[in-house]
């Protein structure tokens, strides 16, 4: 388990990147066409992954699994959110390891909880023999076989190149080539396939609005604002692409491709307008969350933020609007501002008691 834990947590620091479906035939053609709540459920949670809230991103997972069965990185996302909750257990039934699987997509899955390295190495084994093409289970053999008790670098090489030859853009595969190169003393391959995946890396909204949470958290304001206005910048161009294209959103490898849009868009400015209330920016603050409200009006947080703005410049009446839509949308911090809500109305019925505070 330990074994286990330990592949876990490195395959955390990379399961924002962008991997696709690239080489995940259908089971099923009608499969292969997300419902709108799977579509809904997708911009959720990774919203939810963006501000490290698993309560809310498990859920919003496990619907976009069972929408779009065929989507892996859906499942990927919810088996890692799973994990790091601690919710083993419920995994393992919703995986089987006992029962015969006859997909190579739900072999490859359940190698990822499976107890033993031998149980996951036969069972990737089998996956890729029923489909050959499935980048992930090349991806997953060969990283068994990089960090096996008797690891077996030649096997390793082998399977990752297969991977990145069938998804070019599986990050997590070019980075464990590069280990699996280093292993092997081949520095310039080892730098290339660095490269690679620092470049994938670059194009990922995700990994750069938790690099913006984080900066923040530590005071780097200015490096916090850059890495929100990339996230932007990436988004927008994902949807003028689309827009471009004339494109919809059609096929769980498009969803896949569309994960840096919208959800991401809406985190970054609120991340900004937080910024911009500690450095007492407000009509700033008030500019960015007014796109993030005209993006998604019925999700709380910007309410919350613009009832602050609003209140700092002396607009009581549109902060009561924001702090009571912030209510009317379940935001968890109810009794704080319902709190607010009544100094306002108290400041309105007598405003003399608050001239000076």
């Amino acid at each position: 388990m330990i074994r286990f834990l330990v592949m876990v947590g490195v395959l955390a620091l990379m399961v924002a990147a962008s991997s696709g479906c690239n080489g995940v035939p259908p089971v099923d053609p009608s499969l292969n066409a997300p419902t709108p709540r799977a579509i809904d459920a997708w911009r959720g949670a990774l919203d939810a992954l963006g501000r490290n809230d698993l309560l809310v991103a498990i859920p919003q997972l496990h619907e976009v699994k069972t929408q779009a069965p065929n989507f892996i990185k859906g499942h990927v996302l919810y088996q890692d959110a799973m994990i790091e909750a601690g919710r083993i257990t419920e995994l393992e039934k919703e995986y089987p390891l006992t029962s015969e699987s006859r997909t190579a997509l739900s072999l490859t899955l359940s190698s990822r909880i499976a107890p033993s390295e031998r149980i996951r190495i036969n069972r990737l084994r089998k996956a890729i023999e029923i489909n050959p093409h499935l980048a992930w289970a090349h991806y997953a053999l060969g990283f068994e076989y990089t960090w096996k008790q008797e690891s077996n670098l030649v096997l390793a090489e082998k399977h990752l190149k297969k991977a990145v030859r069938i998804d070019p853009d599986l990050a997590e595969a070019h980075v464990a080539l590069s280990l699996v190169f280093r292993k092997m003393f081949r520095e310039a391959e080892a730098a290339a396939e660095c490269e690679r995946y620092l470049e994938l890396c670059k194009k990922d909204a995700l990994r750069w609005l938790k690099l913006g949470i984080y900066r923040h958290r530590i005071g780097k304001t200015d490096l916090a604002k850059a890495a929100f206005e990339k996230v932007l910048a990436l988004s927008q161009e994902v949807v003028q692409r689309a827009i471009r294209r004339r494109e919809v959103i059609l096929t769980e490898e498009q969803l896949a491709k569309y994960e840096e849009a919208f959800p991401l868009h809406y985190s970054a400015r609120v991340n900004l307008s937080d910024i911009c209330l500690a450095e007492k920016k407000y009509q700033e603050a008030v500019t960015i969350l007014n796109a993030a409200v005209k993006e998604e009006p019925k999700r709380p947080d910007a309410h919350f933020n613009l009832g602050i703005a609003h209140e700092n410049l002396k607009q009581e009446e549109k902060a009561q609007k924001h702090w009571r839509r912030y209510l009317d949308l379940g935001g968890k911090q109810q009794e704080r501002v319902k709190a607010w809500i009544e100094v306002l109305v108290r400041k309105d019925s007598d405003p003399g008691q608050y001239e000076n505070t």
